[in-house]
């Protein structure tokens, strides 16, 4: 019987097959490994675009966009990717307006990236907020709320930035027409741009209201320490009219000490000089008993001089002899002798207002005479007995 040949070669070939499987799977390990490493690096290339993206949208401030790619980042990739993912979370806290919270989420972070410079924005932007609120409180009447508003951004920062607080509450209030406060609040700034400017108009406003009462000097005086400025000049101009007519009506009242401000306020305004003139011999005449009587002549035509020549000076006018008419009066500094109708046996003359009245021995009086200055040395009387006017000339 014959034997198969191809019985023996395919027992050989057994040790072929394992040795080309073994091969196969060690060339497929290889690849998956390699597949792996490919992966991986992509993965992690992609991964660390990932992370450049994020920290040039944090730069950009961006911090939405930067939290949506921080978040697709393994933390395996960069090790401040924890305080990335906390500067992109205050970043957005930030953008809704959450200053407060977002200034100390900033802070937590201490000197990460730009976090400080951050944290200091914020605390701006709050303090802004803040100050918007309180002008808005202070626009609806809530002043008190508005000031402690204003006092806790005042506490947080520097002389400079206390005092444009401090000038724009004087600009709120001048606005509201509380000018006692806008003018305090003011003249503390001192020379601070701005403050001066505001301090003489507050002064004015103020000024107004004296004004509007009829108290003109008050009004005057209360912007005289300003009248470097053109603004109290020219509401000092505007005053003569009252400053004049409130030193006419003292005036006129013999209240001297109380008319002088007033006229030397109004300055040139009108008879205001005269007026000054009048009251300065008045003064002379009373201080030296008639002396500079005859000074107050030529300002006779005057309210106030022909009431004082006529009312209190008429005695040292009168002095000397007198005649006209057929008629004689003398006065003297022991008493007065005259001839005119009218006249008692040793009368006792004295005059209220130009007019001469006569008192008897038995205390009656009656109106005499009626004098009446034309001139330094003429006079006219009337005489109440016959109701006539004689015409007296000094001798």
């Amino acid at each position: 019987m014959e034997q198969t040949p191809m019985q023996e070669p395919a027992a050989s070939q057994q040790p072929n097959k394992k040795k080309n499987n073994t091969k196969r799977v060690v060339l497929i390990v290889v690849c998956c490994v390699v597949a792996v490493v490919a992966i991986a690096g992509a993965y992690i290339g992609t991964s660390k675009a990932q992370y450049d993206d994020a920290v040039a949208q944090l730069q950009q401030h961006e911090y939405d966009q930067a939290s949506f790619t921080l978040s697709k980042i393994p933390e395996f990739v960069a090790q401040d990717l924890p305080q990335l993912k906390a500067l992109a979370a205050a970043g957005v806290l930030f953008e809704s307006g959450a200053y407060k919270d977002a200034q100390s989420a900033f802070e937590e972070l201490g000197d990460f990236l730009y976090s400080l410079e951050l944290a200091e924005e914020c605390a701006q932007f709050d303090r802004e907020e803040r100050l918007a609120q309180a002008e808005a409180l202070f626009s609806g009447g809530d002043a008190e709320q508005a000031e402690e508003l204003f006092d806790s951004v005042k506490a947080e920062v520097d002389v400079e930035e206390q005092n444009q607080i401090d000038l724009t509450r004087a600009l709120l209030y001048y606005d509201a027409e509380k000018y006692d406060a806008s003018f305090e609040i003011a003249k503390e700034l001192s020379d601070y741009p701005g403050a001066k400017d505001l301090l003489v108009s507050s002064a004015v406003e103020r000024a107004r209201v004296a004004e509007d009462t009829g108290n003109f000097y008050v009004a005057y005086s209360m912007v005289t320490p300003y009248l470097d400025s053109t603004i109290a000049q020219e509401y000092v101009h505007s005053l003569r009219e009252g400053l004049y007519q409130q030193g006419v009506s003292y005036a006129a009242d013999y209240i001297f000490e109380m008319a002088k401000p007033c006229f030397d306020a109004a300055g040139n305004y009108k008879d205001a000089t005269d007026y000054l003139k009048i009251m300065e011999l008045s003064n002379k005449i009373y201080q030296n008993e008639g002396d500079g009587i005859f000074e107050l002549l030529p300002y006779i035509d005057n309210e106030v001089a022909h009431g004082l020549m006529h009312e209190y000076y008429l005695p040292y006018y009168l002095k000397g002899t007198w005649r006209g008419d057929g008629y004689m009066f003398e006065a003297e500094d022991d008493g007065y002798s005259s001839d005119l109708p009218g006249t008692k046996d040793a009368p006792q003359c004295y005059f209220i207002e130009g007019t001469a009245y006569l008192r008897d021995a038995d205390g009656n009086t009656a109106e005499w005479v009626d004098i009446k200055i034309i001139d330094r040395d003429t006079i006219e009387v009337y005489a109440y007995s016959n109701e006539k006017t004689y015409t007296l000339t000094r001798r």
